[in-house]
């Protein structure tokens, strides 16, 4: 009997969203990303945490505790350069 695809998780759409927005610039490096509260409201989650772990896990984003940039930001500029 053939399985069945299982949805995407939504934590996963999600992270992809902001990934996305990340490659093509939307969001720039060294710009903070919406705190797990807010994600979780947004989209009404509970897995916020694993939105931004995925994220990070990717290295797109890294968490600080810098007093001035508290929270995950955009890491590195993955877009490709135009010569």
């Amino acid at each position: 009997m053939p399985s069945e695809a299982q949805p995407e998780p939504l934590y996963r759409r999600i992270a992809g969203e902001f990934e996305a927005r990340i490659r093509s610039g939307d969001l720039q490096p060294g710009q903070r990303l919406p705190s797990i509260r807010q994600i979780a409201d947004r989209w009404r989650i509970a897995t916020a945490t694993r939105v931004l772990a995925s994220l990070r896990e990717a290295g797109l984003v890294e968490y600080s505790l810098a007093r001035h940039l508290d929270g995950f930001a955009i890491l590195v500029d993955e877009r490709p350069h135009k010569e």
